[in-house]
């Protein structure tokens, strides 16, 4: 059984509207050799699939607010100063073109615990785009330049003593 494709053909006859002759369309089988009749599906399954891809952050990543604070964690012995939302929560997402005390203590972690040579000025620019990419490379997480609750939690963090700097530690325990 063949399945039959139709194609707008235009016939030599004209037939005349308000604005004037008009060529008259109808439509007519076509062959389905050659693979032109999977031609449109190929496309329509091709765009479909490419949907997805489009989409960079998870939809739990999505729903997250922006950091625009910090937060302290304490284990005891050094005081570690994390990216946080408004309400002082560590489950919060900065990208390029934010600007926050969220993004200096990111920016001063990349310098102290990972090497990176960027500015601690607060504003998440090109550099410190390009800078956390590299960071997330070496942390083997999702390298989208995109700095979230994953990145964080596998960051070290600068620790401070009384003011004094003791070394990069990992964070587990936030408070507000």
């Amino acid at each position: 059984m063949r399945a039959a494709k139709y194609s707008l053909k235009t016939s030599s006859r004209l037939r005349h509207d308000r604005h004037g002759p008009v060529r008259h369309a109808r439509k007519e089988p076509i062959s389905i050799s050659g693979g032109s009749f999977m031609r449109g599906r190929t496309f329509l399954i091709g765009f479909v699939l490419a949907i997805p891809l489009l989409s960079v952050a998870s939809p739990a990543d999505a729903a997250l607010p922006n950091c625009t604070r910090t937060a302290t964690s304490t284990d005891g012995t050094s005081t570690v100063t994390v990216p946080a939302t408004s309400n002082g929560l560590p489950e919060c997402l900065m990208a390029q073109g934010n600007q926050s005390s969220g993004v200096t203590a990111m920016q001063r972690a990349l310098r102290t615990c990972h090497g990176k040579s960027i500015a601690t000025d607060g504003i998440f620019g090109p550099a410190t785009r390009t800078a956390l990419i590299q960071v997330q490379r070496a942390l083997a997480v999702n390298d989208d330049g995109v700095y979230g609750p994953k990145t964080g939690s596998k960051m070290s963090w600068p620790g401070y003593s009384s003011g004094t700097f003791v070394g990069c530690r990992r964070t587990t325990v936030i408070q507000p």
